[in-house]
């Protein structure tokens, strides 16, 4: 069989989406920046990948980052910090820095949590480090979904 033609057969295709990028202070606003997303909605279960790279006119707003997902998860009613996925941030002056990605609330806004030793701190323009102009960074979430 053939990638053509399984397609024809059911497989689904990732779809694009746009993600609407907050923060809990002051707006960010993506400038000259990307952020690319692509949702693949299978049954109940939503797979998501987001890519983001700094532009020189980016700007990071203040507080915590948010951004929105293409489909409502179904959440615990319990819980607010339900992990959704792993995230890797490089500063490219520097390092790289792994995160974890979790849903804050339930109405499926998330935001990115960085793992600092014994500690968790969330993601800001100035954590883990001055974002800046190429820097970037990658996550993939799955979740469910009560819409099929």
């Amino acid at each position: 069989m053939t990638f053509a033609s399984r397609q024809r057969v059911g497989f689904v295709d990732w779809r694009s989406f746009t993600s609407t990028w907050t923060a809990t202070g002051s707006a960010p606003d993506i400038g000259n920046g990307t952020l690319t997303c692509r949702y693949l909605h299978v049954g109940k279960l939503i797979h998501v990948n987001f890519h983001f790279v700094a532009g020189s006119t980016t700007t990071f707003g203040t507080g915590e980052w948010r951004f929105t997902v293409p489909i409502q998860p179904v959440l615990p009613s319990t819980s607010f910090d339900f992990a959704a996925g792993e995230a890797y941030l490089e500063n490219n002056a520097s390092a790289g820095f792994h995160a974890h990605a979790r849903f804050t609330d339930v109405s499926g806004s998330w935001e990115l949590e960085l793992l600092n030793g014994a500690t968790n701190v969330l993601v800001t323009g100035a954590v883990p480090f001055a974002w800046g102009d190429t820097d970037f960074w990658n996550t993939k979430i799955s979740y469910e979904t009560d819409f099929t």
